[in-house]
């Protein structure tokens, strides 16, 4: 049985969190086109743009979440990332520049509530690695190990 870590809640909302960017990145860029006008996003590159955006910040979760020890620089990245995304969701939906449409509005909030819990769960799991990995730092071993447990 493999032994959980203090990174491991870390690990699981990076990789949860590069699905969830991944699948919407995919979703919006081969869908702009139609989902641009149903949430009331115009013109649709707009939305392509945001959908090829995701993709990049998706496989770096990934890669992050997959290394042997997490680069903690890049977690703080993501964190804030995540944070600024649910700032400007809720002053797209505040504003509406663009003129949502209520399945946009509806969309945009959901999406906003999911970032704003990876976020959270991110820096939770930042929190304690951070912790795991100042115990560890001198000649300690691997997380991940049996041994770190």
């Amino acid at each position: 049985m493999k032994a959980k870590t203090s990174d491991h809640l870390l690990r699981r909302a990076l990789r949860f969190n590069a699905l969830f960017s991944a699948v919407s990145g995919l979703a919006l860029a081969t869908g702009s086109y139609a989902v641009g006008p149903r949430i009331g996003v115009e013109p649709p590159w707009i939305v392509l743009a945001v959908g090829l955006g995701l993709l990049p910040f998706a496989l770096d979760l990934f890669v992050n979440a997959s290394r042997s020890k997490v680069d903690l620089g890049k977690v703080k990245m993501a964190i804030a990332g995540d944070f600024v995304w649910v700032a400007a969701s809720i002053a797209l939906v505040v504003i509406d520049p663009t003129g949502l449409t209520i399945s946009g509005f509806v969309t945009v909030a959901l999406v906003a509530a999911v970032v704003a819990d990876f976020a959270v769960l991110q820096l939770a799991g930042y929190k304690r690695a951070q912790a795991a990995y100042a115990a560890y730092a001198v000649d300690g071993p691997e997380l991940g190990t049996a041994e770190a447990v």
